[in-house]
Parts: structure tokens; C-alpha cells; sequence
């Protein structure tokens, strides 16, 4: 077949495809990611997004993979250079509290705030072994360097060793007193560090289960540590409290030298040489007896067998005197590892602490950004702030020269040496295109084109194409920031509503020439939940919510002149309005386990819908307002209690089955025939109206926090936590 012949082929097929009114399909988003089954747009990026608060992070050992792991029990696994997503692990647990790759780099082990151990299969994400090692939440865990051994500890302050490949437990260190949030081997394996809130990091010599050495200070809280890769060097660090017990007032992180004592535990005397260090206190050179003295210290536990039998022995009155200053000094505790080189003071809410390969730098993660020091004279060197408040992890990559870390919305950032300075990649920037947090309300336009989505962590409002993905303007909002955001009904305006400093905001955009029409600014202790237009389009009303989470109601406004018509405020209840198409109408559920529907203009209640037997704490109303949704929790178990309404006659219509998963969103389809919810579990369930019944699900890659349908139901789009946007095409499927 010749070549023009095959290009005339491929225009047909393309006129066809125009022809019969249907877009080409996506398979993967503007930057090259993958999308998944039947979604045709992601708004946004999955790169460098964690998908939840407080993300852990860890390198893998050659640094070609980033592991982050946080909310959800979703672990991520991100090419190091691009942020690409390579591969998405689950734990079954709420939280991931730390991760560890093996040496090898073959393995990768989870613990969680429910006492799981996870390990997989960093090749093909394939779960090796899960054990349930605590009743109590797990905050650390260590690859022993010959990869053999995991140690694991959180808040039942004993530390587990674990032997992974027979999956049965090699022992346990017992002696902290409270929490222990950090573990560190030596590079050659033979102690184990641990940072306790009991106010000491131990040196576990594993062969013996004693503590070779012992970091105390009565006011640090330690909850950090790490150990060069030579063994020289220890970073500590904690919360400082003032002497009389108050605080804390600040963070310390603390530069150790530990060559010595690294020296002494590679070459551990035997019994033999210990008898000739007990000896030489008796040597006539002082100096000699003097150096016996220090050195059977730094050896501590491990000498008071000896130490005792000599003492029994009934020596000299000197040896007497100084076996007994020994054993004196013993009973308070093993000595420090090393010489402590440097006390830096750290800002406040340090989240961790990492030390370089080639042991020159030392970062903090803190409120304000991370920060850096020279760790050879411990002087500080230029900060780097953050955009998103508080750091919650960092890690270096093994070359020394880039520091990942993440921030509390669960983006990651990568910034790179550059002389004295740290500064952000080019990379990194890049993949913080989208939003920066979670996407708490996303609106078709009527005509399918455009989609608008929120995120609190922002004060403006992102407009997208709807077909290709595409960013295509920033549109202000409220200053403090956006909650909500919806088009009128003809498609030529949009409103944004939110925070301001005081009260609440709306902003009211032309759709067409993206010009603002109207901010309105309203006073009160209020945030808005959701917003909307009268059916004509000349009125703007917000359903707010108070800060405490106890009062709501709804104002609004004419578009033109900016007057506000009378409000209406609701006290006690549990779950922010929702507002009915007419623009005056909202129902909401309160503590009372009822659903109230109010009249805005008459400034009375319509109806009060009961049977729930727990606080409601969302709902939904159908475009055709003849029938409402309300979710509420189902007591103990801590199941969904998910009801379908009849407006007009108040009769619970349909009870959904959500015995196995909990729904926080809920949509109606244009038709009011369908009811899509949506949760923590990343999964959208369509439900049918009439009968009750689950007609079929999606699967989404996080926590799902806003949904919406386009006008002609074709479409789904779905906010994550993730920070993106998925659309759905459900013309493909029957769902």
C-alpha cells in the first residue's frame, strides 16, 4: 500500500470521527501521564502531588525514585527527575507515618497509625508481607544496611526487629519510656539509634541489647535523628522546653562528633582486652590509669560485669577508688556518643531533620520554609521559604547535591545546591501547574465547554477547557480563599465565593469577556460552602456555614446593584446548606437528626424531614427539586447512612447500602435520575433515584472532594485530593 494511500486512509478515519460529533480520545493528559479508563481530561497533574496532608518521603537508593507516602494509606512512587507517578502502592491504614527502601533498593516498607508493617515489591508494587506489629500507631522504621532486618517503634516505645524474609520477629529493645519517633542504623549495622519524647537517643548495641550510649537532656523532647554515612557525624533533634518545665519555647537541633565512639564499636574489646584496661588502672603512669578510666567509660555496659568481678577481687586502694567512680558514674546512665559540636536553634513546628551524603549539610524542615547550616562550623546559610505553610518532610537524595521535601497540602518540591544556596528546580516548577491543594468544588459551564474549580488553599478560581485540559485563565477571588464556584444558568456569569478577613466574599465574573461585574463583601463569622444564581441570572446568593460549624444559612445579592435582599441564618446546624434551583430555597441538616427546608424570602421553614438516627451532615437536592439526598454518619460502626428523600411528600424514599464506605460528596444527575457520591475511598458509586439500587462505580486515584455533572449528563468531573480534576465520559459506558 503506498504512503499517500495510507495518509488518505488516516484523513477519512479523522473526518469521521469529526463527523459523528465525538473528539478524539486521550490517553494521556497534557504532560504525558496516563489517564485512566473512560476519563477524558485531567485539569491539573498528578507530578510531584502526594494527594493528602503531611506527606513522608524517602529515596530510593540509586535516587532515580521518590517515594511519598501520607493520607489515605496511598503511597506514591514518582521518577526522581520528572515527578512523573511510576507507581501508586495502598497500606491499609489511615495515615503512613514513615517509609524505607531497602539497600538494594528492591523493597520499600510503610508503617501506619494503626501499627501496620507493609512491605513491597518496588518492581512491580506487589505487597511481600503486612504484619500487624502494634496496637498503637507506628512512627518509624529502619532497613538494617545488610537489608536482613527491619526495626520498627512509634508510640508503645518499644522497638520491634523484624526479620522479613521468614516474617517472625528477631527481638525488641525495651528501656524508652515514652514515644519513639525516629530510628537510625550505623552504617555497619551493629547499633541502632532511636529519638524518644522521653527526652533521650539511645545507642542500641544489637549483639548485646544494651545501650552502648545515650544522648539526655532534660529539656529536649528528641523526635528526630540522623547518621552520616560514615558514622561520624549525629543529628539530633527535639522540642526545647525552659528549666521549669515550660514550652516549648523553641526547636534544638544538635551536630555530634561521633568518630570515637563509631571507632570503638567497629574494634569492641574481648574479654581479654578488657582485663588489660582494668589492669592498667593500677599502671604507675597516671597518664596511663587515666586513659584505662576514660575508656572503659565510653565502653559502658558492656565493662560492668568485668568491673564488678574486679571490685569483688579486692584490689589496690586505688584501682578501689576508680572501679567505683566507674560503677558510680554508670548507674546514671551510658556515656554520650561523642562530642557535641554544635546547638542550633530551629524554628518552631520542626517536622524533620536530614544530613547530606557527604555530610556537609544539614537541613530543617520547619513552619516557615527549610533551613540550612554549614555542618562543619554550624553557620547558617540561606533559607528557603515556603509558599504553603508548614514543611512536613525532607530527605536528601543520595548525590547531596537535591533535597526533596513536602509541604502540609502534600506538594512536593525539589530544590537543588547552587554554591551557598538552595533554590527550587525547574522541574519542581513545573510540576506545580494546577491547583495546590484539594478540589473542594468544581462547575460545568451549560454548554460542556469550560470547567471551574476551587481550592482553599488558593484565593482565586481556575477556569480549564473542559475537552483538552488546558489551563486557560486565573479569575480572583475572595482574599482569604475559595470555596466555591458556579456558572448561571445561560452561561454568562460565574460566581466565586469564599473567605475574606471578617465575613464572606463573592466575586461575579462575565463568562465572556471575563470582566468582573461585582464583589460583594458581607461582615459575619461565616464561610461559604456553596453559591449560586437565580434562575434569571440577576441574583447571587451563598450558602455559608460559621466557622465553629454550628450556624448557616444563605444571603443574597443583586448582581447589578450589589444590594443585599433580607438573610436568613439557621442556628445548631451539622451540615452546610445546599441550595435549591430556584435560588431562594436551601435545605440543611442539623443536630437534632433532622432536615430542615427553608424559604428564604418567606424566612420559614417548608418542611422538616425525619428518620435519620444520627447527626446529618450533607445534602443534596435534585435539579428538579423533587427529591433530596443527606448522608450522616451510622453510629458506631461508622458507616454511611445514605437516604433519598420525596420533597413534596417527605417520605423517605430509598435508603443506599453503604455498609462498607462512607460517601462526603453527593451529586444528582441533570435528569434527577441518578445520585453520584463520592468519599475517602477514591470511588464514585451512581445510584439509581428510583429504586435504591448501585448501578455501577469508577474508580478515582485519591479522595474525592467535589463532583459534578455536565448539563447534558454526559459528563462526570471530579475533584481530588490529588489537587486535579478528572472528567469522566459516561456516554461510553453504562453506568
Amino acid at each position: 500500500m503506498s504512503r499517500w494511500l495510507l495518509l488518505s486512509c488516516y484523513w477519512l478515519v479523522w473526518l469521521a470521527v469529526v463527523a459523528s460529533g465525538n473528539e478524539p480520545e486521550h490517553t494521556s493528559d497534557l504532560h504525558g501521564d496516563a489517564l485512566p479508563a473512560d476519563v477524558v481530561a485531567r485539569l491539573g497533574t498528578t507530578r510531584w502531588r502526594h494527594g493528602g496532608a503531611g506527606a513522608v518521603l524517602a529515596y530510593s537508593p540509586d535516587g532515580k525514585l521518590l517515594a511519598g507516602g501520607g493520607q489515605h494509606g496511598a503511597i506514591r512512587l514518582w521518577d526522581a527527575v520528572t515527578g512523573r507517578e511510576v507507581r501508586r502502592l495502598s497500606v491499609r491504614e489511615p495515615q503512613v507515618n514513615a517509609l524505607a527502601f531497602s539497600p538494594d533498593g528492591t523493597k520499600l516498607a510503610a508503617v501506619g497509625s494503626e501499627g501496620r508493617l507493609a512491605l513491597f515489591a518496588v518492581g512491580d508494587g506487589r505487597e511481600v508481607n503486612t504484619w500487624g506489629v502494634s496496637a498503637k500507631p507506628l512512627l518509624a522504621v529502619a532497613f538494617s544496611p545488610d537489608g536482613k532486618q527491619l526495626a520498627v517503634a512509634g508510640t508503645e516505645s518499644v522497638i520491634l526487629l523484624i526479620d522479613w524474609q521468614n516474617g517472625k520477629r528477631a527481638g525488641q529493645l525495651e528501656g524508652h519510656s515514652l514515644r519513639i519517633s525516629a530510628l537510625a542504623y550505623t552504617p555497619d549495622g551493629k547499633v541502632l539509634a532511636s529519638a524518644s519524647d522521653d527526652r533521650t537517643v539511645r545507642f542500641w548495641e544489637l549483639a548485646t541489647s544494651t545501650v552502648a550510649a545515650q544522648v539526655r537532656d532534660e529539656l529536649i523532647e528528641f523526635h528526630g535523628l540522623a547518621i552520616s554515612r560514615d558514622g561520624k557525624q549525629l543529628v539530633t533533634a527535639g522540642a526545647a522546653f525552659d528549666k521549669e518545665g515550660r514550652g516549648p519555647a523553641a526547636e534544638r537541633v544538635q551536630l555530634w562528633d561521633t568518630a570515637g565512639f563509631a571507632q570503638r564499636m567497629a574494634e569492641r574489646p574481648n574479654a581479654q582486652q578488657i582485663q588489660k584496661l582494668i589492669n592498667q588502672l593500677d599502671d604507675k603512669s597516671f597518664n596511663v590509669r587515666q586513659k584505662a578510666s576514660q575508656d572503659l567509660m565510653q565502653l559502658g555496659a558492656l565493662v560492668e560485669p568485668a568491673l564488678k568481678d574486679a571490685l569483688a577481687a579486692k584490689p589496690s586502694l586505688e584501682v578501689s577508688r576508680r572501679i567505683e567512680e566507674l560503677l558510680e558514674r554508670l548507674k546514671q546512665g551510658p556515656p554520650p556518643p561523642g562530642e557535641l559540636r554544635h546547638t542550633l536553634t530551629a524554628g518552631e513546628l520542626v517536622r524533620g531533620i536530614a544530613l547530606s551524603a557527604d555530610g556537609k549539610t544539614l537541613a530543617a524542615a520547619d513552619r516557615d520554609g527549610l533551613r540550612f547550616w554549614n555542618a562543619d562550623d554550624g553557620s547558617e546559610l540561606p533559607a528557603l521559604a515556603s509558599k504553603n505553610g508548614p514543611i512536613a518532610a525532607l530527605t536528601f537524595a543520595p548525590d547531596g547535591a537535591t533535597l526533596a521535601y513536602s509541604d502540609q497540602l502534600g506538594l512536593v518540591g525539589l530544590a537543588r545546591r547552587s554554591g551557598q544556596r538552595w533554590e527550587p528546580t525547574t522541574h519542581a516548577l513545573a510540576g506545580q501547574q494546577g491547583h495546590t491543594g484539594a478540589v473542594e468544588s468544581v462547575a460545568f459551564s451549560p454548554d460542556g465547554k469550560l470547567v471551574a474549580s476551587c481550592c482553599v488553599a488558593e484565593t482565586f478560581v481556575r477556569i480549564w477547557n473542559a475537552h483538552t485540559g488546558k489551563e486557560l485563565r486565573q479569575l480572583g477571588g475572595p482574599e482569604r480563599a475559595c470555596h466555591a464556584a458556579a456558572f448561571s444558568s445561560d452561561g454568562k456569569s460565574l460566581a466565586v465565593g469564599g473567605e475574606i478577613d471578617g465575613g464572606i466574599g463573592i466575586r461575579v465574573w462575565d463568562a465572556g469577556t471575563w470582566e468582573e461585574l461585582r464583589y460583594i463583601r458581607a461582615p459575619g463569622r461565616w464561610w461559604t460552602f456553596r453559591v449560586g444564581f437565580s434562575p434569571d441570572g440577576k441574583f447571587a446568593g451563598a450558602a455559608h456555614w460559621s466557622d465553629a460549624g454550628t450556624d448557616g444559612g444563605v444571603r443574597r445579592w443583586n448582581i447589578q446593584t450589589g444590594e443585599q435582599l433580607p438573610a436568613t441564618e439557621c442556628r445548631q446546624i451539622r451540615s452546610a446548606p445546599a441550595l435549591f434551583a430556584d435560588g431562594k430555597t436551601f435545605a440543611l441538616g442539623d443536630y437534632d437528626k433532622k432536615i430542615l427546608i427553608h424559604d428564604a424570602t418567606a424566612k420559614q421553614n417548608l418542611q422538616r424531614l425525619t428518620g435519620h438516627q444520627h447527626e446529618v451532615w450533607r445534602v443534596a437536592v435534585s435539579p428538579d427539586g423533587k427529591h433530596l439526598a443527606a448522608v450522616g454518619d451510622n453510629g458506631p460502626a461508622g458507616q454511611g447512612d445514605c437516604r433519598l428523600w420525596e420533597i413534596g411528600s417527605g417520605r423517605e424514599a430509598q435508603r443506599l447500602d453503604m455498609r462498607s464506605h462512607q460517601a462526603s460528596v453527593l451529586a444528582f444527575s441533570p435528569d434527577g435520575k441518578r445520585l453520584a457520591t463520592g468519599g475517602e475511598d477514591g470511588v464514585i458509586r451512581f445510584w439509581s433515584v428510583a429504586t435504591g439500587r448501585l448501578e455501577g462505580s469508577l474508580t478515582g486515584p485519591t479522595a474525592i472532594h467535589s463532583l459534578a455533572f455536565s448539563a447534558d449528563g454526559k459528563r462526570l468531573a471530579a475533584g481530588g485530593a490529588d489537587t486535579a480534576v478528572l472528567i469522566w465520559d459516561l456516554s461510553s459506558k453504562s453506568k
